[in-house]
């Protein structure tokens, strides 16, 4: 795709200089040269067009960006052409973890209209409606002109509509840390160094470790309290320089980065845009590297001989991959999950038993860590705060959904899950996690639309089918029912923070409930559920069931159907391996 200034037709560039006095500046902004003025500038004949951008994808990386389109991260680079135009580049990561470049466009400037260009028209037309309607999350640079061009184009109507922007954690914190703080903190001050290691290190925790508004604001407190607590003179700039860099990097933008407010989007807890940058690096190394000393086209031509080789790489190793099994994992889904999903979940699933569990109803379960050295012990100055959490899990329309959101955020189970289900099957997991879905994704019709089908038919939580409530005897169980290795303080502890929900319980700091508190009565009112702190749990769920018109709607997936689905993926995979021509 190609967007050029044609014979006769204006360009609709606005031309600005910084020139004259500022009150000349509306003026100047406002003034447009007539496409036969910039022409004969550039000594263009009249059967010329302008080249002003273009963008190119080839067939293997639209169908990567078709199977992995919920986080794409974006990057302008340089020094790719004797032209001086800028490279943007469009990348993601599969299911093995490995990036691959989804897009390259050649562009004439980094200004807004060009990034309105690209999100509005280029992209959407280049990688299909597909991969805009199931994209989550654009990671980009601090570039203003280009992330506000993508938060309009994912406005309500655009071709991005419900994809959010994050903004680089290198980009915003690291770098900008560097510049702006360290400078206060010189090597041969030791004090001043661990002062700004720690507040350094709180920061960071705000965007991997913040769950809730409540954690935020309580662990930007302490921060702050701590940092008053330096009274010393020598600590007074550098002080005054992390508060400063607090309120105008970071809490102006805190939407994009802040980890709570992408609790409940499929990010798989990305926070840096370094993936797109390590793809800036290999198109300059190497035997076919781009050169500043090209021109277009034979930097396109390098740029595409590269592609081509590495997919020629990445089909051997995903055909070994498919036919290998994971030999250091014992469990049922060695043979089916890529290696990166198995290693999660065999983490998580190894997990489970350090956690407390108590069944509230029939449907809903309170999962708790149990308590350690690692939790009891928390030291302010040497650390940032950490949380102790309550998980609520409740079972809605044959899935089991975690307050955690770490399916959510992944597509696989969480440990808190694996503890009420102490079972790991294949079909818990996302299917993008299945080395057959990267093996035969438009290369077998009918896997292809079963895998199709479930991607257009997310499913709220982990599905599971969930047995009769019913004890040994068939007797009817009464609620609560304490799991195994449950202690009454922990029992104690767990009711009171799911009376307390939303309140903020900090690592190493006593809960306040005894045994004795926690009468029959009290216990029957929690486990109604009738609390107000519960409104922000139970809100997520019914959104997500609202967001499906019918809930039993025959072309949604219910357990059984996505349970069925899932075993015949296999049974056609392991049919289409004799027959394979690809």
């Amino acid at each position: 795709m190609t967007l050029t200034d044609d014979v006769g037709e204006a360009s609709g560039l606005i031309v600005a200089t910084n020139k004259g006095r500022p009150s000349k500046l509306t003026g100047i902004l406002a003034q447009q040269f007539s496409p036969e003025d910039i022409r004969k500038q550039l000594m263009l004949r009249e059967d010329q067009s302008l080249l002003f951008a273009v963008c190119w994808v080839s067939d293997d990386e639209r169908r990567l960006a078709e199977m992995f389109p919920e986080v794409l991260y974006m990057d302008v680079t340089s020094q790719t052409n004797n032209e001086k135009r800028p490279l943007f580049l469009v990348a993601g990561k599969d299911s093995c973890g490995k990036s691959f470049t989804a897009a390259r466009i050649f562009l004439p400037s980094e200004q807004k209209w060009i990034f309105r260009w690209i999100f509005q028209n280029c992209l959407p037309a280049l990688l299909g409606e597909t991969v805009t309607k199931r994209n989550k999350v654009v990671m980009t640079d601090g570039d203003s002109h280009c992330y506000d061009a993508f938060k309009e184009a994912a406005c309500h109507g655009g071709p991005w509509e419900g994809s959010v922007n994050i903004l680089c954690q290198w980009h915003l914190l690291s770098y900008a840390w560097k510049r702006e703080v360290s400078i206060f903190a010189p090597v041969a001050k030791p004090h001043l160094n661990i002062m700004a290691s720690t507040s350094y290190k709180w920061i960071q925790s705000w965007f991997y470790d913040i769950e809730t508004r409540a954690e935020f604001v309580e662990s930007h407190h302490r921060l702050m309290t701590w940092l008053d607590g330096k009274n010393d003179e020598g600590c007074k700039p550098l002080r005054e320089a992390i508060c400063d860099f607090i309120i105008r990097k970071l809490l102006l933008y805190e939407r994009s980065w802040l980890r709570y407010h992408r609790l409940h989007v499929r990010c798989f807890d990305e926070t840096s845009n370094g993936l797109v940058e390590s793809q800036n690096s290999r198109l300059k190394t190497g035997s076919m590297a781009v050169k500043s000393n090209m021109s277009l086209a034979t930097s396109a031509c390098s740029m595409m001989d590269q592609s081509e080789l590495t997919h020629s790489t990445r089909a051997i190793t995903v055909a070994a991959m498919s036919a290998s099994t994971t030999l250091w994992s014992l469990t049922t889904t060695a043979k089916l999950l890529t290696p990166t999903a198995e290693k999660i979940v065999v983490e998580n699933f190894n997990k489970r038993h350090l956690y407390s569990l108590l069944q509230m109803e029939e449907m809903k379960w309170l999962v708790r860590r149990k308590r350690d050295d690692k939790y009891r012990l928390v030291t302010t100055d040497q650390k940032p705060t950490k949380f102790f959490r309550l998980r609520v899990v409740q079972y809605f329309n044959g899935c089991l959904v975690c307050s955690c959101g770490h399916f959510d955020i992944h597509g696989i189970p969480c440990a808190h899950i694996f503890r009420i289900t102490e079972t790991l099957l294949p079909e818990m997991c996302d299917v993008r996690w299945l080395k057959c879905y990267e093996e035969y994704y438009k290369r077998d019709e009918l896997l292809t639309h079963s895998f199709r089908k479930a991607k257009d038919n997310p499913l709220i939580g982990v599905p599971w089918e969930i047995a009769n409530a019913s004890g040994e005897n068939g007797s009817v169980l009464n609620y609560p029912v304490v799991g195994i290795g449950t202690s009454e303080d922990e029992i104690a502890e767990m009711f009171f923070m799911y009376d307390k929900w939303g309140h903020p319980f900090v690592s190493g700091e006593t809960i306040s409930p005894r045994v004795c508190e926690v009468n029959d009565g009290s216990a029957a009112g929690i486990a109604e559920g009738t609390h107000e702190n519960h409104f922000q749990l139970d809100q997520y769920i019914s959104q997500n069931i609202a967001n499906d018109d019918d809930p039993h709607d025959e072309n949604g997936l219910q357990y059984n159907d996505f349970k069925k689905m899932f075993d015949s993926l296999h049974k056609l995979s392991s049919n289409s391996k004799a027959g394979k021509v690809w």
